[in-house]
Formats: C-alpha cells, structure tokens, sequence
C-alpha cells in the first residue's frame, strides 16, 4: 500500500525511469496496473485509435446534390420574383401591344331618325304626320384604354403616415373588404337639396364718389333661373381614391373626429372638382369601393345581363369566334327588341362619359376597363341593330383612336344646330 500511494503522488518519476523495476512477485500485478493507469492519466488522448477508418466517398456526388438544390431554390426565387414584378402595369402592357397589333378598322356607323325642331309661329293645328330626319352618327369599336402609371405613393403616406412601408396592392386589397361597409351605407347617402347663395357681390364703379350719394357699391343681379348650375355632392375618402387614382389631385388632409352617437352631425370640408361626365362619378366612386364589376354592369346596361355572363372576367373584348362573343350579340338583339334608339344611344353616351372619367382620373383597374369594354360592346351592337343593321362587324377588333367621337349634336332635344353643324367633333378626353 505505500508503494501504491507513492506511485500515485510521483507519477513522472515512475515514467522516466528507463528500466523497469525489479519488485517481488507478488506486487507484479499491482506494479503493472499502477503504470498503466499514471501512464493513461498523463497521456492527452484524442481517441484517434477509437475511430474507424474513414472511408473515401465520391465528391461528386454531395457537390451535383447542393447543385441541383441550389438550383431549385434559385428556379422558386426567380419565379417568385417573377410573380411579383409582373404586376398589373406589365399585363397591361402586353394588353395594349396586343391591341396596337389589331387591324385598323372604320368606326361603326348609325342612323337615327330625329325629328326637327324649328319654331313655327302661328302653325295650324291640324294634325299630321311627323317628318323625321335621318342623322349619322360615328362610334369607335373600342374605347382606347389609357397609359398606365401609377399612384402617387407620396399621397398615401401623407394620408395615413403608418402606411409607409405597406404595397399599394395590399392596401387596395385591404380597402376593398371595407368598402361595402363604407360606402353602401344609407348615410352616406346625400340627398338633394336646393342652395341659395346669399352672398352678395358688390362691383365697384369709381373708386371714389362723383357725388354725395353713396351709391358706388352696388349689389350684383342675381342671375337668371336658366343659369343655375347643377352641383352634385359625394362624400368620400381620401385614402381610397388616393391608392386607387394616378391624377387624382392631392387634398388637404381632413381631421374629423369620429361621431360618438349614431345620427350625429359632422363638417366636412368642401373641395370643387370638374369632370369630364359628373353623372357617372357616382357609379365610378362606388366601384373603387366595392370593386364589384358584375354591380357595375348591370348598373350600364338598361336591363341586366344574363346569369353567368363571362363578359367581365377578361380585360379585353371578346373575339368573334368565342361563346362570350354569341352571348352579347343575343343579348344586344334582346335589347334591341325592347329598347329604342335613343334609349340605348344615352346608354352608350353614359359609357362613354364613365370611360373619360376613368381616363382623367387615371384608374387603373382590369376589372373595370372590362366591364367597359363589354358594356360599350353589347350597347354599340343593340344601337346598330335597333336602326337597321344586323350586326356592328367585329371581325378584327382594332384600338380605334377614340379621342375624337362623333356625335351629332342634333340629337339633343333641347340643343338644335343648324344643318351644316350635323356631325360635329366632340372632344373624348378632355383634360382634367
């Protein structure tokens, strides 16, 4: 046992000696687990001897699998890429090229019996048969659509500053799920109200008074009745036009606190803005809330189209040779069965004056410039057959420069123009 326990307290010694110790039989056992035990406790092992062979493995085969890994990976990110640049101004694009390619083809031609409209003085009263003339009228077969740009993002971050960092599309997207909520409301509904103006204009003849009588300052007449100007009220939001309208113009921002109690009155702030056709800004407003198409078209058309009518699915109007394209032809000639002439020509200028507005205002959005194109399809189809014709031929659908329409301002019951002035040019688009 003592020999046992210096061995353990002089481990290098026991190590250095070169020859091995001569100790009696009986403590060679002992001798020769205490060595190998000090000798195991002093060596560092790196328990090289405890691992196999390695064995040597193709190096092509772990460099092809991080190839063809990498390449999937890069393959998914690369389309992926792909899915978020081509956005709507790139199909758009396409589109248009695709239209520019179209054949140049005469703009459709319609005549429309319209009864004259001389003053005759001291006319005999004795019945008899009406006289018509016949007025041609000139439509585009398809309304150009307008250079897409895109919308000011500078607005919307004024507008609401958390929204900074958030894509325009995903703002669209999150307006359109509250935008029936907002606008179909009946309260925001405004109802039609007769406004005088009270305010007095003053002119001022001399600046200073020839006489004594103070009558320099003057009120103003008050206009005639026949010059009373139809204004028309909507109340909007700004963020909803802003993220949907390239040319919209930017507003002062309006901080109104949310009513506490339903049925309470709030002020608004009045802002005059000039359109090319106000009748259809209220049709245009509800869509960018909505963003409903099949609402839109059946608030075109005079009647509504039938159930499950493809028309405003595709951007572009329908070839003549597909199902979509027999469907408005039937349903033009059902409209033309029941409609007149003049019925269907203000429905098809109404079109006409949604598709300016769009322009002016820069809207963007496939879904309406589809139902624009189906709409001014079905009607320009039931306008041509309703005065004679079969059909307006569709063989090639060109982008028939649509900036300059003629119309014929005869048409008007209360406008009359002389002869000469028959096809007159009226501006499509004019500016904002």
């Amino acid at each position: 046992q003592v020999l046992r326990h210096k061995l353990l307290s002089l481990p290098s010694k026991v190590q250095s000696i070169s020859s091995p110790l001569r100790l009696p039989h009986h403590l060679h056992h002992l001798s020769s687990l205490t060595m190998s035990s000090s000798h195991h406790l002093m060596r560092k092992s790196s328990n090289v001897e405890n691992t196999p062979p390695r064995t040597k493995r193709a190096a092509t085969s772990s460099k092809v699998t991080r190839v063809s890994a990498t390449s999937i990976r890069d393959g998914a990110l690369r389309r992926r890429t792909r899915g978020v640049v081509a956005s709507a101004f790139t199909r758009n694009a396409i589109r248009m090229q695709e239209r520019r390619k179209l054949a140049q083809a005469p703009p459709v031609s319609v005549e429309i019996a319209v009864m004259p409209t001389k003053d005759v003085e001291m006319a005999s009263a004795q019945p008899g048969p009406r006289q018509y003339s016949r007025k041609t009228v000139q439509f585009p077969r398809v309304l150009k659509h307008a250079e897409v740009r895109d919308v000011a993002r500078d607005a919307i971050d004024r507008i609401d500053p958390e929204l900074k960092n958030i894509p325009t599309q995903y703002i669209r997207d999150g307006l359109e799920s509250l935008g029936v909520e907002r606008y179909s409301h009946p309260s925001c509904r405004l109802r039609t109200k007769r406004v005088h103006n009270r305010r007095e204009r003053y002119l001022l003849r001399h600046a200073y008074p020839r006489s004594g009588h103070l009558r320099s300052p003057m009120p103003a007449p008050a206009p005639p009745e026949a010059e009373r100007r139809r204004v028309t009220l909507f109340p909007i939001h700004h963020l909803v036009f802003a993220a949907h309208c390239a040319r919209f113009p930017l507003l002062e921002i309006s901080r109104v606190d949310a009513p506490t109690q339903p049925g309470s009155e709030i002020t608004l702030p009045v802002v005059p803005f000039c359109l090319p056709h106000p009748d259809s800004f209220g049709q245009l407003a509800s869509f960018l809330y909505s963003r409903r198409g099949d609402l839109l078209l059946s608030q075109l058309l005079p009647s509504p189209p039938p159930t499950g009518h493809p028309g405003i699915v595709v951007c572009m109007p329908p070839a003549p040779s597909t199902t979509e394209s027999t469907l408005n032809v039937e349903f033009a000639r059902r409209l033309a069965g029941t409609f007149t002439p003049h019925a269907l020509f203000q429905y098809l200028m109404h079109v006409n004056g949604l598709w300016r507005n769009a322009c002016a205002l820069g809207v963007f959005e496939e879904t309406l410039w589809a139902v624009i194109d189906v709409a001014w399809d079905i009607l320009l189809n039931a306008l041509n057959i309703a005065s004679g014709a079969t059909r307006a031929t569709r063989s090639q659908l060109p982008p028939a420069e649509p900036a300059k329409l003629r119309v014929d301002m005869g048409l008007s019951d209360s406008d009359t123009e002389p002869e000469a002035d028959a096809n007159a040019e009226v501006q499509a688009q004019p500016p904002l």
